[in-house]
């Protein structure tokens, strides 16, 4: 009765909270003088859920203003999804910050509050050659508290969405003299329907605007207009029945000036925005998405390569942030010994081979577990654009091993190890990878890890899966039996690499990419168990399965958070 009673309990107060939000958004908490129809600077608190979205340097850490946002409830920001790449190049959540409660972008005042990005949902239509479906949302990593000058607005509904004739626009982009407005402008635009649209500029606007209603043309002949550093910010309409502010566009595309001395943009010509009325249901599937990871992790190894990008092609350096490596105090030895890898697939869980955590096994004693290494012979690590990652170690708390796990043979060869900290998996080089909820999979395999001898960089190998039952039989031909066949997978390496002669560490890294509610996401499959030298026996690659061990895995880690 205890545990339904504090499930109600949570059910009750998500609910209240929602109806809480309901309430605010759209509600200026102050009072101003009414909206003007040219270019004019904004006052605190005018405009509560406009949000000023920076990206962080990789060099010295400082923020640079980049883009717009509109604040939607107490975890989601609404922007364009190209606010969120950096050269076309998608950027990781924890490069953006947002800020709220802010007007001027050259000072800070009392009412500002930055918040960190937790997940970048960008919609998986987006096209950044067009500006189609250009449309993201941004969870914060914490939850925003609202005040006099940080509110939500509404989002449209069936009654508020197309009655309008002219909607307010806000922004710091760019005017007179290629410079930012420090202070929040705001300007009302008329809405344009398609065909005026298409005939100002049909070369431009056959390509921007949309023949599904998921973009839509606005703007002014009086060069009263939005440019640079107002793309991803919103265009409000007013409820005159329920006096609340509402969403209606976000901002996304408009022409170049011919000249840009004096200006980038063309102010005479039209601009494209978003149609949050048309996204809305994609908008409410995101906020209220339970994630299709088995640890409900909903942040897990996202990649932000284009699909069409092979994965040998992408680079190994920061892009397989899971992959551990074990350390162990060894009798006799003077350093600390690293001879098996690990996965992370939890802030505080690693999953490795069970031999790979047993004190009676060898003698050794697993003191702990690196993370965000890719080097094992340097650290900091440092790419060839000069982006340098630190390691953590972490002490080990407790390992769990499979409980049919046995010191001799190779059946259920498993364990989980609990970290005594959770891992800093808002750095770069630390994130957990994704397990399925199903026993499938899809996609090639790779294998990342390090290898047992020859260079201390982290490995990548092309793989694909071998037929259990003949993998079975050539091992048992040696004396090895894979049983249950099914928690064992067999993998042959497809690139040059697998000619080194070197295997894999045990605990090694099997995983696939799959695409899930539009974001590409790596999923454990397996573990390396072992092999033998690959330019003396022609032998497959042998792993443990995970897929098998997916409810122990679920159970025990439950349990020891519970704890």
């Amino acid at each position: 009765m205890t545990v339904l009673f504090a499930l109600f309990s949570l059910a009750l107060l998500s609910l209240i909270s929602l109806q809480i939000e309901a309430l605010q958004c759209g509600k200026r908490q102050l009072s101003h003088l009414a909206l003007i129809y040219s270019g004019a600077d904004s006052v605190e608190g005018e405009w509560p859920w406009h949000t000023a979205l920076y990206i962080m340097k990789r060099n010295d850490n400082t923020p640079t203003y980049q883009c717009g946002g509109t604040l939607i409830s107490s975890s989601f920001v609404l922007t364009a999804a190209h606010c969120t790449t950096q050269y076309h190049i998608p950027l990781p959540a924890d490069r953006l910050i947002l800020r709220l409660g802010i007007t001027n972008l050259s000072t800070v005042g009392p009412t500002l509050i930055d918040h960190k990005v937790k997940k970048i949902i960008r919609h998986g239509k987006y096209n950044p050659t067009y500006h189609q479906y250009d449309v993201a949302l941004l969870k914060t990593v914490n939850e925003v508290v609202f005040s006099d000058y940080i509110q939500p607005v509404c989002m449209p509904t069936g009654s508020t969405a197309e009655s309008y004739k002219f909607g307010h626009v806000v922004g710091w982009g760019f005017g007179e003299g290629n410079q930012l407005k420090p202070v929040l402008q705001k300007a009302t635009l008329g809405f344009v329907n398609a065909l005026t649209c298409l005939s100002s500029n049909p070369v431009l606007y056959s390509f921007l605007l949309s023949k599904d209603n998921s973009n839509f043309c606005a703007g002014n002949a009086n060069e009263t207009n939005v440019c640079d550093g107002d793309s991803g910010g919103g265009m409000f309409v007013y409820n005159e029945q329920d006096k609340r502010w509402y969403i209606r566009g976000i901002v996304n595309a408009g022409a170049r000036a011919q000249s840009a001395m004096k200006t980038r943009c063309d102010t005479k010509q039209f601009v494209t925005f978003g149609n949050v009325t048309y996204f809305k249901d994609w908008i409410d599937s995101k906020e209220h998405e339970k994630t299709t990871n088995l640890l409900d992790l909903d942040d897990c190894a996202a990649d932000d390569h284009d699909s069409s990008v092979p994965e040998e092609e992408k680079p190994i350096f920061l892009q397989y942030p899971w992959v551990t490596i074990q350390e162990f105090s060894v009798p006799n030895a003077s350093k600390i010994q690293m001879v098996c890898s690990g996965v992370l697939i939890h802030p505080q869980f690693v999953l490795s081979m069970g031999h790979c955590a047993c004190d009676l096994c060898d003698g050794t004693e697993l003191k702990s577990v690196r993370l965000g290494d890719y080097d094992l012979s340097s650290n900091p690590d440092t790419d060839i654009y000069g982006v340098a990652t630190s390691t953590h170690s972490i002490p080990v708390s407790k390992v769990i091993h499979h409980p049919k796990f046995a010191i001799t043979g190779y059946s259920h060869n498993i364990a989980l190890i609990k970290l005594s900290r959770s891992a800093p998996v808002e750095k770069l080089n630390i994130k957990p990878i994704c397990l399925p909820k199903a026993l499938s999979f899809a996609g090639n395999l790779s294998v990342v890890g390090w290898k047992r001898a020859g260079d201390n960089i982290l490995q990548r190998e092309i793989s694909r899966m071998q037929e259990g039952f003949l993998c079975k039989k050539v091992y048992s031909s040696i004396n090895v039996d894979l049983d249950p066949e099914e928690s064992f997978v067999c993998v042959d390496h497809i690139d040059d690499k697998a000619n080194d002669c070197y295997s894999f560490k045990s605990g090694s890294s099997l995983h696939y990419l799959d695409r899930v509610d539009g974001t590409n996401r790596y999923y454990l499959k397996g573990l390396y168990a072992f092999g033998s030298s690959r330019c003396r026996l022609n032998l497959t690659d042998v792993f443990v399965d995970v897929h098998y061990y997916l409810n122990w895995i679920k159970e025990t880690v439950e349990m020891e958070l519970r704890r």
